[in-house]
C-alpha cells in the first residue's frame, strides 16, 4: 500500500510539473500559441485604448471648434445691431450761433438733431449781414427807444462736448467780430452788401433795402433804449460773448429695424464776460427727431424743437427789453434726406429748416407810426415782430469728423415783407466738429 501510495504521489507530482513545464517553456507549440493570443489581446486593447481616446479628442476638438465657432457669430450679430444703429441715426445738425447784434442779446436756440450724446471739440464760424434802418420808437409812457444797425458780423464758437450713454455737457467761448467792408476777407464776401445786391439785380430788385443810398459796406450800431443807455460797437473789434454752459438728456421714445424716434431734452445757461454783453440767462428747450427708412441706404427726417429763455442785465448799460426781463420763445421744425454710404463708415445729410424767435418788445406800448417807405416800417417792426427765417445744410459725417455747411435767409412774405426784417438778412454757417 505504501508502495502504491508513493507512486500515486509521484505521478501526481510528475504531472504538475509537466504542466508547469508546458507554461513557462516557451518551445512548446502551446505556449507559443497562448503567448501569441496574449499578445494580441493586448494589442486589441492598446487599439481600442487608442480609438477611443482619438475619439473623445475629436470629439473636445469638435466641441472647442463649435464653441470658437459661436464668438464670430455673436461679433457679427453685434456688428449687425451696431450697423442698423448706424444705418437709422439721425443727421448729426446742430444750430450755428448768430453773427448779428440783435440776435446775439438772447440765449442761442439749441436745435439739434444728433441721436445720442457723444465727445466731441467743435469751431462754428457764422458770418450774417445786418441792415436796420435807423427808427425811433416812442413809448406809450413818455420813453423813448432809437436804433440803427447796419454792419457785417462774424461769429465763432470754440466748444467742448462730453457725452455719456445719455447726458451730455457742453462749454462753449463765443467771440463777435464787426466789419464794414470785405475787401481782404473772403469768409465775408458772401454776406457782403455788394454780393447781395448782385443777387437783388438777377432778380430784377432794384436796391429793395436801399443799402446804396446809405453806401454799401457800412460800420453803424447805434442803440439807445428807454432809460437812455446806449450801445454801440466800432469797426474791426472783436468782443467776447457770454460763456454757455448746456446740459441735456437723450432718451429713445421708439426704435425698430426702420424707424428712430428720440427725444433731446435740457437746460442752458450764460455768463457775461464783456462789459459789452452784460446779459446773464437761463433756458431751457426740447427737440423730437424722427428717422425713417425709405430705400436702401436713404433716410428720411423730421424734427421739431421748442425754447424758453429768460436774460436779464446784470449791470447798468443798454437793455434790449422792457420790464424786469426778458423773455424769448423758438420754434424749429425741419425735414431731410440721408445717403447713407455702403460701407457704413459715413452718411450725407441735406436739411431744410424753419425757426422763429419771438418779438423784442410789445408793440401795444408804443405809438403807432405806419407813415414811411417799406424800409422805415421794416426798421420799426424789427423790435415788434417775430424773427423768422429758413435755411439749408449740409452735414457730412463719418466715423471721426462732422462737417456742416449752412446758409439761412430770413423769411419775406409776399403779402407783407415787413417780415423780412434784416436781423440777419442773410447768414453762411460752417461748423467743423472732431469726435474724442
Amino acid at each position: 500500500m505504501l508502495l502504491v501510495a508513493g507512486l500515486l504521489s509521484a505521478e501526481v507530482c510528475g504531472a504538475q510539473g509537466f504542466q508547469a513545464q508546458n507554461i513557462l517553456d516557451p518551445n512548446q507549440p502551446e505556449n507559443i500559441a497562448f503567448e501569441q493570443q496574449q499578445k494580441y489581446n493586448a494589442l486589441f486593447d492598446s487599439d481600442v485604448k487608442k480609438s477611443l481616446e482619438r475619439i473623445q479628442l475629436r470629439a473636445q476638438i469638435s466641441v472647442d471648434e463649435s464653441d470658437s465657432a459661436q464668438v464670430p457669430v455673436v461679433i457679427k450679430k453685434q456688428k449687425i445691431s451696431d450697423q442698423t444703429l448706424q444705418r437709422l441715426s439721425h443727421p448729426n445738425y446742430q444750430h450755428p450761433s448768430h453773427a448779428a447784434v440783435f440776435l446775439l442779446f438772447r440765449l442761442p436756440n439749441q436745435f439739434r438733431t444728433q441721436s445720442a450724446p457723444q465727445s466731441e471739440t467743435s469751431v462754428t464760424t457764422s458770418v450774417a449781414n445786418t441792415m436796420i434802418h435807423p427808427a425811433a420808437l416812442q413809448g406809450k409812457d413818455g420813453g423813448a427807444r432809437y436804433h440803427y444797425v447796419d454792419h457785417l458780423g462774424k461769429a465763432t464758437e470754440i466748444s467742448l462736448t462730453q457725452g455719456d450713454q445719455v447726458r451730455q455737457l457742453k462749454l462753449s467761448l463765443r467771440l463777435l467780430s464787426i466789419a464794414g467792408s470785405a475787401s481782404g476777407n473772403l469768409a465775408l464776401y458772401p454776406v457782403s452788401d455788394r454780393f447781395i445786391e448782385k443777387v437783388h439785380s438777377l432778380r430784377n430788385l432794384n436796391d429793395p433795402y436801399a443799402r446804396h443810398e446809405k453806401g454799401l459796406d457800412r460800420v453803424v450800431v447805434d442803440m439807445r433804449d428807454s432809460g437812455g443807455e446806449s450801445f454801440q460797437m466800432q469797426d474791426g473789434e472783436t468782443y467776447v460773448l457770454p460763456l454757455l454752459v448746456d446740459y441735456s438728456h437723450f432718451k429713445k421714445l421708439y426704435e425698430s429695424d426702420k424707424e428712430l424716434l428720440t427725444l433731446n431734452a435740457g437746460v442752458q445757461g450764460q455768463v457775461p464776460v464783456a462789459s459789452q454783453f452784460q446779459q446773464a440767462g437761463a433756458g431751457t428747450y426740447a427737440n423730437l427727431s424722427f428717422t425713417r427708412e425709405v430705400a436702401r441706404q436713404w433716410l428720411m427726417h423730421f424734427a421739431l424743437g421748442l425754447g424758453a429763455n429768460v436774460q436779464k442785465n446784470i449791470s447798468r448799460g443798454y437793455q434790449h427789453y422792457d420790464g424786469a426781463m426778458d423773455l424769448s420763445l423758438t420754434s424749429n421744425v425741419s425735414i431731410g434726406l440721408t445717403r447713407v454710404d455702403s460701407d457704413l463708415k459715413g452718411k450725407t445729410s441735406l436739411l431744410a429748416f424753419g425757426s422763429q424767435n419771438s418779438s423784442y418788445l410789445d408793440e401795444a406800448d408804443y405809438t403807432q407810426n405806419t407813415q414811411g417807405r417799406f424800409v422805415d416800417r421794416q426798421a420799426r417792426m424789427a423790435m415788434f415782430r417775430p424773427d423768422r427765417r429758413f435755411g439749408l445744410a449740409l452735414v457730412r459725417e463719418n466715423q471721426n469728423i462732422i462737417l456742416q455747411i449752412q446758409v439761412a435767409e430770413d423769411y419775406i412774405d409776399s403779402a407783407n415783407k415787413v417780415n423780412g426784417l434784416n436781423h440777419e438778412d442773410f447768414q453762411v454757417a460752417i461748423r467743423v466738429s472732431r469726435k474724442i
